[in-house]
């Protein structure tokens, strides 16, 4: 069965004080948001204080180990991951200096990445292969040089190749950008409709860059991952998973 990924964001802080900021059908589960709860089929599986405030969530569904999730990035850096078949919650609280707030999240289509667009427009791409969390979801990729994501396309090895890039927009057929030009002198050029949206007057423009992830980042991620379990077994974990042993890591596999 073909996974079905689902993936919304949020911008407007007025939305996620809404009543009801989402409802869907995922796989049987029925999941609602209000300022301060999240529901499963409307039962409360967490409540909120003031510094988990929602910013941006996904879902991905029928991920190859069988599991759902609903992925979400709080205002203040912190992560959660939302196991909706079991129940289960895996928090990442903020960790100052070293978290980035996730303003979007665009999961691949099968279910294996994340795309990330942080608050500062940084794109960061997450191993989410094999959800182990225990640890913390490993960086496969982070540039500062392009700041939007536009999609995941499947490239000849069976995977997906994350397009990103910079997009601006401009007057249909001519060289001139919206932002160059005045609200006023926009809507004399029916640039907008009765809703503020842009109009068929508008194009996007995209500078795009095209990222696979290749093998050998695979292979790391994966020896972090197993590094991480046995190093928690003997040493315990007390802090930020992957700040405790980022550094040994580093050291072992060359990061």
């Amino acid at each position: 069965m073909k996974n079905k990924v689902v993936d919304k964001f949020i911008s407007n802080t007025d939305k996620i004080k809404s009543k009801e900021l989402m409802k869907t059908s995922n796989n049987n589960h029925v999941v609602s948001m209000t300022d301060d709860k999240i529901y499963k089929n409307n039962e409360i599986i967490q409540k909120l204080n003031g510094d988990q405030e929602i910013n941006s969530f996904a879902f991905v569904n029928n991920h190859e180990n069988g599991h759902d999730y609903l992925i979400c990035g709080s205002k203040n850096g912190g992560k959660t991951f939302y196991e909706l078949d079991t129940n289960k919650i895996y928090n990442y609280p903020e960790i100052k200096n070293f978290d980035t707030i996730w303003k979007s999240i665009h999961p691949s289509p099968d279910g294996k990445m994340l795309a990330v667009v942080s608050d500062n427009s940084e794109i960061y791409i997450y191993d989410f292969s094999n959800p182990v969390f225990e640890c913390y979801p490993i960086e496969l990729y982070h540039t500062d040089e392009y700041d939007k994501f536009k999609e995941w396309i499947k490239n000849d090895s069976e995977g997906y190749d994350c397009v990103i890039g910079t997009c601006k927009e401009y007057l249909k057929d001519g060289d001139v950008a919206i932002d160059d030009l005045s609200y006023d002198v926009l809507k004399t050029l029916d640039c907008f409709n009765e809703e503020g949206n842009y109009t068929d007057n508008v194009e996007e423009r995209w500078t795009t860059l095209t990222i696979r992830v290749d093998d050998s980042l695979w292979i790391k991620s994966k020896e972090i991952y197993q590094y991480y379990l046995e190093h928690s077994k003997i040493h315990g974990s007390s802090c930020h998973p992957y700040l405790e042993v980022l550094g040994i890591i580093s050291s072992k596999i060359g990061l």
